[in-house]
Parts: C-alpha cells; sequence; structure tokens
C-alpha cells in the first residue's frame, strides 16, 4: 500500500512537470497601449487558466505583437496564450491572440 501511494505521488509530479516544461497556458487581458513602431503591445491581465506548477502571470505585461494575426488597439479585451517558460519580468512570449467581443 505504502509503495502504491509513492508511486502515484511521483506519477502525478511527473505530469506536472511535464506539463510547466514549456507549454503554452492561456489568460485573458485588456490591451492598455500599442507602440505599432517598436511592436509592442502593454496589457493587464485579468484571468489566467490554472496549470499545474506553472508560473503566475504578472499583473502587467508586455509583448511582442509582431508575428500575431491579429491586430490589437488599446481597450480591446483579448484571450491568448503564452509559453510558460518565457515570463521575464513583465516580458512575457504571447504565441497567440484573439480580440473578444463585447
Amino acid at each position: 500500500m505504502k509503495k502504491c501511494l509513492i508511486f502515484v505521488i511521483i506519477l502525478i509530479l511527473l505530469v506536472g512537470l511535464v506539463g510547466c516544461a514549456g507549454g503554452e497556458i492561456g489568460f485573458e487581458g485588456v490591451v492598455n497601449r500599442v507602440e505599432t513602431e517598436q511592436n509592442m503591445a502593454y496589457a493587464t491581465v485579468i484571468k489566467q487558466h490554472k496549470e499545474l506548477f506553472a508560473p503566475k502571470l504578472p499583473e502587467n505585461i508586455m509583448f511582442s505583437t509582431s508575428g500575431l494575426d491579429t491586430e490589437l488597439k488599446p481597450g480591446d479585451r483579448f484571450k491568448g496564450d503564452y509559453l510558460s517558460g518565457t515570463i521575464d519580468g513583465q516580458r512575457v512570449r504571447v504565441v497567440c491572440v484573439t480580440v473578444l467581443s463585447e
């Protein structure tokens, strides 16, 4: 019984570690400012999807808009995905964005 419990705990930890090893994690935010010339957007995070062992996003983030298919404007509410291993202060690698309709 003890061996089984230890095995289950190790299995849960391994699944959690695999899940946070650079995977995409969803979040929602509101665009505060867009700097078109620098291809940068600044946003407030309003919701972050829960992932085991995933680092938490800061309340305010900045990310590159180059490579994104969606043009963002200040005030846009959006959902997006970021790579979990790319949080550097307020800078985050966002890989896709969808503007939410009101």
